[in-house]
């Protein structure tokens, strides 16, 4: 299983100025892999130090600063940390139109979508395809997508579907 692959694609799709919090316990640690390269470019100062038994916490703002890391190097040792996050509320949101606020209310319960969930130049929610000339001959082929329970990877899958030009739906 490539867990750290996935763990590294969420976090490149995830907006700037998002808060994560990585909490990794006993021998999650070894699951990283190459992750914690990813990590280190995102301003973790231990994630390439831990031990296969270590917790780690970290908390931070992608694009932007570190709240807080700690890691205790031994699982057997309980982990307890503090780190209060005062956060804006937002007020007076106004939506050009119902689907818009649709769009906003889902963005509130989902990460990793990219420019779908992009708050200052969001993707069409309706993706526009482009005309293929010539192309009868694909009148009559159908597309089978799955997806599991991974939202992210079918709205990436779909948005490269629509992309491509002759695409009927």
């Amino acid at each position: 299983w490539g867990y750290h692959l996935d763990l590294v694609w969420q976090v490149e799709h995830l907006q700037q100025g998002s808060v994560v919090a990585f909490i990794v316990s006993g021998t999650g640690t070894v699951g990283l892999r190459d992750a914690t390269k990813t990590m280190s470019l995102l301003g973790s100062v231990m994630a390439q130090h831990l031990s296969q038994t270590a917790h780690w916490i970290w908390i931070f703002v992608k694009g932007g600063k570190t709240i807080l890391e700690t890691m205790v190097p031994i699982y057997k040792c309980p982990v307890y940390g503090h780190a209060p996050l005062h956060l804006a509320s937002i007020i007076n949101q106004q939506f050009s139109s119902k689907l818009e606020m649709e769009r906003w209310n889902y963005c509130q319960t989902q990460e990793a979508l990219g420019s779908f969930c992009n708050e200052d130049k969001p993707s069409p929610v309706r993706i526009q395809t482009s005309t293929l000339h010539n192309s009868s001959l694909l009148d009559n082929i159908p597309v089978i997508i799955t997806a599991g329970t991974r939202v992210q990877y079918l709205y990436e899958t779909l948005s490269t579907l629509f992309a491509a030009p002759g695409l009927r739906h």
